[in-house]
């Protein structure tokens, strides 16, 4: 029954001992604003030197803003856009996925040691198209925080909101797998979810921001977002597919609210608060 037992709590007690040192690593980075995840997959028109121009225009678009935008490039570009582009704190450029290994014999793996050292920032997780089994993922988050990656982990429903969020990373984007690509946002389609799906990220880590994805693909799916209790958006085709991909970033940007200067380190000095 005692063993049982301890592995029944065995996330709980990882979730406690990452979200220390998750906190102490990223508190700066995680309360900078609200943030537009852009995932180029690996779309003809958003790889290469098209995918290149791409992520130029994002950095321009976070710089003008002073808003945050990570920049999620496939993974045979990642580390060439990661060393062409300076990232700064409103734009950071994130790998589409990793393994849960170091140096040695990994034939064909992805690496988060070799991603921090090539200068990548974070790695996105638990995409729908490239789902990890739950003991997966968890050694990849801590070989991930081992280098200190940040991490948006995916979610397609809120009890794996709930399972990601106690791995403690930067984020949890709640994507429902039916409506990526489909063109309805998950805002429109789904908004009880999501407000379900952001009180129980919140309730587990108020630390951890709540993304939304799935369908988002205009000013109003973000702006709905927001105002469902979401930190931010993670989108693809609209962006990587758009005829004018910067005019089409900065009408989303608009629709992102800055966090007030006072609570930019998480605990507020003005009135004493945390800010989630």
């Amino acid at each position: 029954m005692t063993r049982r037992a301890g592995k029944a709590k065995s996330w709980r007690r990882f979730s406690r001992r990452a979200v220390e040192n998750a906190n102490k690593t990223w508190r700066a980075f995680a309360f900078g604003g609200f943030v537009i995840v852009l995932n180029l997959k690996a779309y003809e028109a958003s790889t290469g030197e098209k995918g290149f121009l791409l992520a130029k225009q994002a950095r321009e678009c976070a710089s003008m803003a002073n808003k945050r935008v990570i920049l999620c490039p496939s993974q045979l570009d990642v580390l060439d856009y990661a060393r062409r582009l300076q990232q700064f704190n409103e734009f950071m450029i994130f790998s589409q996925g990793a393994d849960a290994n170091g140096y040695g014999a990994f034939t064909g793996s992805v690496s988060p040691a070799q991603l921090a050292a090539a200068g990548v920032s974070g790695v996105l997780l638990n995409h729908a198209e490239r789902k990890l089994k739950p003991e997966v993922l968890k050694a990849t988050v801590k070989e991930c925080k081992k280098h200190g990656l940040v991490m948006i982990i995916c979610a397609d429903s809120v009890a794996e909101c709930k399972r990601c969020a106690a791995l403690a990373p930067y984020a949890v984007a709640y994507e429902p797998p039916e409506l990526i690509g489909k063109g309805l946002s998950v805002s429109k389609a789904k908004p009880a979810v999501v407000q379900q799906a952001a009180k129980a990220v919140k309730k587990i880590n108020r630390r951890v921001l709540v993304l939304v994805g799935a369908g988002v693909s205009n000013a109003t799916d973000v702006n709905k977002s927001f105002e469902l209790g979401a930190d931010g958006v993670l989108l693809a085709s609209a962006f990587a597919k758009a005829t004018d991909a910067k005019a089409f970033l900065n009408s989303l940007l608009e629709q992102c609210p800055k966090r007030p200067l006072c609570c930019e380190a998480g605990t507020c000095e003005a009135c004493g608060k945390f800010k989630a």
